[in-house]
């Protein structure tokens, strides 16, 4: 059974390489390679003079983060089916034991990347359970171990080929969805380019703002000596300025003066507070479509709320389709090696929906007075599947 599985995937030149990882750390290139490469088009990394690991760095930053873990919750949040209709109850267990196997949430997670980076790579091992092939693991791989050729083949830089791995040479071994992917940029549109320069200027604006803090926030101290002082006196009474500014105390000559002036002004620490804020919100808008999810400020209300929620909204059916489509293609994957039906699960990703509670109580005492329902109406009333209940 295995080996008509191993033929059923050629062709290849290693099949070992479907039961165990390819693209590992050891395997990754050092060396650049001479094959002609298609270089990211990302305009704002090639103007910065930056490759698309330096995006990874960005998830660190504070607004950033917080804006791609609002994003992520927005679909993470909805439950997950397999609607099967049409298929035999053997095939639907052996799917669902599947996906009760692997990490659903993760995936998702890990797809979810996708938007942030322009494209994601995803290596599935197999292994042999009971003569069939079935995910083992399915692990994201970083970025910048990847390339597109002038041919549009993405290719893996493997230290041992000076071309690299074509990634289509290896069928049903990697998932790679991409957001928004054109002809002159197969690497998708990455939305953390968009977020580069605002993240820097805040990281540039707050170091300003520290550094004004400290050198304006405290007042300033003056002595004032006699001009018949010598210059040891001086140098005493500097060392007495400077032990007062730390320890806010001094003890001064009565022929001595110490005078403290204050900044007396907050214009510029207020720029650097609104270019900040400005940053802040270009960010959010990038990544959430929107800027009240993380920040309301001085203007909340509710029609506003209102009107950017549905922005959102459009944002999260839109990582929702993705997720489902690259799920469903995983789906196939594992019809294809094991099955060839022509009718396979659909992976779905749904809200929980509750019952209108009137709509529930007036088909009660209808049901009480002897009104007997149909399966079809309970499915659309109640958005149940066909296979979630029967009639007795």
């Amino acid at each position: 059974m295995l080996n008509k599985y191993i033929e059923f995937l050629k062709p290849r030149k290693n099949t070992n390489n479907y039961f165990e990882e390819l693209v590992t750390s050891k395997n990754v290139e050092g060396m650049i390679s001479c094959i002609d490469r298609l270089p990211n088009p990302d305009i704002i990394l090639r103007k910065a003079g930056k490759k698309i690991s330096v995006l990874q760095d960005l998830t660190n930053h504070y607004q950033i983060g917080t804006c791609i873990d609002s994003r992520k919750s927005g679909t993470l949040k909805k439950l997950w089916k397999l609607k099967c209709t049409g298929i035999d109850d053997k095939t639907i267990e052996f799917y669902n034991n599947i996906f009760n196997n692997i990490d659903i949430y993760t995936l998702i997670e890990n797809i979810l990347d996708t938007p942030l980076f322009g494209y994601n790579v995803l290596e599935i091992n197999w292994k042999d359970d009971n003569g069939n092939i079935v995910p083992e693991t399915i692990t994201a791989k970083p970025q910048d171990w990847f390339f597109y050729d002038r041919d549009k083949n993405l290719r893996f830089k493997h230290k041992d080929f000076r071309d690299g791995i074509k990634i289509n040479d290896y069928p049903y071994k990697f998932l790679v969805p991409r957001n928004k992917p054109t002809y002159n940029n197969p690497y998708g549109q990455a939305i953390l380019s968009r977020c580069f320069w605002n993240a820097a200027f805040i990281n540039g604006g707050m170091e300003f703002w520290v550094k004004f803090t400290e050198k304006y926030g405290m007042p300033f101290m003056v002595g004032k000596y006699e001009k018949s002082m010598s210059d040891s006196e001086r140098k005493g009474l500097l060392n007495t300025l400077v032990q007062a500014v730390q320890d806010v105390v001094a003890v001064i000559p009565n022929d001595s003066t110490i005078d403290v002036i204050g900044t007396g002004t907050t214009q510029s620490t207020d720029i650097y507070a609104s270019l900040i804020e400005k940053c802040e919100k270009n960010i959010a808008k990038s990544i959430l479509g929107q800027t009240l999810t993380t920040d309301v400020g001085n203007i909340g209300s509710y029609a506003a709320a209102n009107t950017h929620n549905l922005v959102r909204y459009d944002i999260i059916e839109s990582d929702t389709r993705l997720v489902e489509k690259t799920i469903n293609e995983l789906i196939r994957y594992i019809n294809d090696i094991n099955f060839q039906n022509t009718i396979v699960p659909k992976f779905i990703l749904f809200e929980e929906e509750k019952a209108d509670k009137d709509t529930a109580e007036r088909d009660l005492k209808l049901y009480s007075a002897g009104v007997r329902f149909s399966k079809k109406y309970f499915m659309r009333q109640y958005a149940f599947e066909n296979d979630d209940f029967t009639l007795k």
